[in-house]
């Protein structure tokens, strides 16, 4: 009889060591899901609202930009409202939405410019820019398409991470 209490007192003891090992996994499992979310989150607001690597590909922006290079973008001077004439920013394509450009701020809401292509001085309209390529002789940009829409704007591009030439 002590034999099968003995037993049974052995195979309750090795069940609690089993529960205690799937709570301690569990536990952990837990712990790493609530890290991942939690610090999942933070980058998410940092690449969202905050700073990210941007490639720029394309001759348009020469010599300034290079095909190749790669730029340190932020995000907070577009939700704020803060581009200025002169800022370099990365923005959704007018005609393709998939593709991106990266381009030189040239007129703001209500400047006027002149449009060298179509010989006509233009009012920007309320809430767009106009953007064009430092290299105007190999750019696609607002002389022919018009104004950019604010909202495709994406980010303003900081610095000069990497320079496809070698010397960034």
């Amino acid at each position: 009889m002590t034999g099968t209490v003995f037993t049974a007192l052995k195979k309750s003891l090795s069940r609690i060591k089993v529960l205690g090992t799937v709570k301690t996994v569990v536990h952990k499992c837990g712990a790493v899901t609530v890290w991942l979310a939690k610090y999942g989150c933070i980058a998410c607001c940092i690449s969202q609202y905050g700073v990210q690597l941007t490639l720029c590909e394309g001759h348009s922006m020469e010599p300034y930009i290079t095909n190749g290079d790669i730029f340190l973008a932020e995000r907070y001077s577009v939700y704020t409202y803060r581009l200025k004439v002169g800022d370099v920013v990365g923005a959704r394509s007018h005609k393709d939405p998939h593709m991106y450009i990266c381009k030189r701020i040239i007129a703001m809401e209500g400047d006027t410019v002149f449009n060298n292509i179509t010989k006509e001085h233009i009012q920007v309209p309320r809430g767009h820019v106009w953007l064009e390529g430092d290299n105007k002789d190999n750019s696609i940009d607002s002389r022919d398409h018009g104004a950019l829409p604010y909202a495709l704007i994406q980010s303003r591009l900081l610095y000069k991470i990497l320079s496809a030439r070698g010397n960034g």
